[in-house]
């Protein structure tokens, strides 16, 4: 009895499961279903922006279709600085997003993608190229006036 039972909350649980992953994936995010990466970047941004707590960024990035033909981005958190710059990437995607990638190190890559509001440009997994790449946050450009959004962090 005690097995039957632990089989029928087993089998009810998996379905749950089953049942949360379809209805998660039949959403359709902002934007259409490819999360809101529906309109390729075009930009000619530049932006220098200092937070309260001297949190720095200065960027240059001119990009075309999402094929990006400069990008120049000083991050200066307060723990360090970071310095990228297209030299020292390859893009290797233009679908979803705007993809380069290191190359120094494969693993780290910059993205820029526009959703409805934001050009947006982040990092990932880029510590071993910059030591302080953890503090780094992501850059919110103004789509229509390439320069820094007016979004407090």
């Amino acid at each position: 009895m005690k097995q039957r039972l632990n089989q029928t909350l087993r089998i009810a649980l998996l379905s749950l499961v089953v049942f949360g992953l379809y209805a998660c994936s039949s959403l359709k995010p902002e934007g259409g279903g490819n999360g809101g990466y529906n309109k390729p970047v075009t930009i000619n941004a530049a932006c220098e922006q200092r937070e309260e707590d001297d949190y720095y960024d200065k960027i240059a990035v001119s990009v075309n279709q999402n094929v990006v033909h400069s990008l120049d981005w000083l991050s200066n958190p307060r723990q360090g600085k970071c310095h990228f710059q297209l030299k020292d990437f390859t893009q290797v995607a233009t679908q979803p997003q705007a993809d380069l990638q290191s190359r120094k190190n494969k693993k780290c890559h910059i993205y820029v993608w526009q959703d409805a509001r934001f050009v947006t440009v982040s990092t990932n997994n880029c510590a071993k190229v910059c030591a302080v790449n953890d503090h780094v946050l992501p850059i919110l450009l103004d789509p229509h006036t390439g320069g820094c959004s007016k979004v407090n962090r």
